[in-house]
């Protein structure tokens, strides 16, 4: 496994796969913003569809703006995920995420460690696809 980092946004490469990582963790409002549009770019600029870990912590707040912010961005590039995870949700983050996943038609899946999700991620048997 090899890492490119850029601020809060990383590359984890696995051979041939890579997964981005977006690091929430102590984020404000407007940085988690900020991150969902600097995502939005980088899977726009991508050849092929993205392998995704979002990572929070228990202080990340998922405000109105944010949240319908990323929704929007994330119906325009939907078709450029192949798979998104989630770490840090706390329970009332995980509900929230699963109305999302209702809104989005996906099941954008949250775990309770990074190799799990990584795991997750690198599985061709698994898929959030409805």
């Amino acid at each position: 496994m090899s890492a490119v980092a850029v601020g809060k946004i990383s590359k984890l490469e696995f051979g041939t796969k890579s997964i981005w990582v977006i690091d929430y963790s102590n984020c404000p409002e407007s940085e988690m913003i900020q991150l969902v549009s600097q995502i939005e770019a980088i899977l726009l600029k991508e050849p092929k569809p993205q392998l995704l870990l979002s990572v929070f912590n228990d202080k990340v707040f998922f405000s109105s703006a944010f949240y319908e912010h990323a929704e929007k961005l994330t119906k325009g590039v939907l078709h450029r995920i192949d798979k998104s995870a989630f770490i840090g949700l706390s329970d009332v983050q995980k509900t929230i995420l699963s109305g999302y996943n209702e809104r989005l038609n996906r099941n954008f899946k949250s775990f309770e460690t990074k190799e799990k999700a990584i795991a997750y991620l690198l599985d061709d048997n698994t898929t959030d696809r409805i």
